[in-house]
């Protein structure tokens, strides 16, 4: 795999985006970019609901981050900003994550 290919954009379906990142958890890991900077993502679910446009940071829904894709969402449980730790995603949003809402990921 190149690096390109750990990219994930959320302007797929939402099925599309959460096999992406789940086929990319382990190793090398799924990343994308919002501000400026490089976000992993670690544990993710999926809905079908849809609460905001693809890429769009909704905030806290049912216990983890909420990233709008086509026809649903992704639900990030484990999330790593660049240079931090690994974290669950409401310590995450807790800290900086407040000031992603309504900001969309490239």
């Amino acid at each position: 795999l190149k690096k390109e290919d750990e990219l994930i954009s959320f302007n797929r379906d939402y099925m599309t985006v959460y096999n992406h990142i789940r086929g990319l958890l382990d190793n090398p890991g799924a990343y994308s970019i919002i501000d400026g900077k490089k976000i992993k993502f670690h544990k993710v679910r999926c809905t079908d609901e849809v609460l905001v446009n693809p890429g769009v940071v909704y905030g806290i829904h049912n216990g983890g981050l909420l990233i709008g894709a086509i026809n649903g969402s992704i639900i990030v449980d484990e999330i790593q900003s660049e240079g931090k730790n690994k974290m669950n995603a409401k310590d995450f949003f807790n800290g900086a994550g407040k000031n992603l809402v309504n900001k969309m990921f490239i």
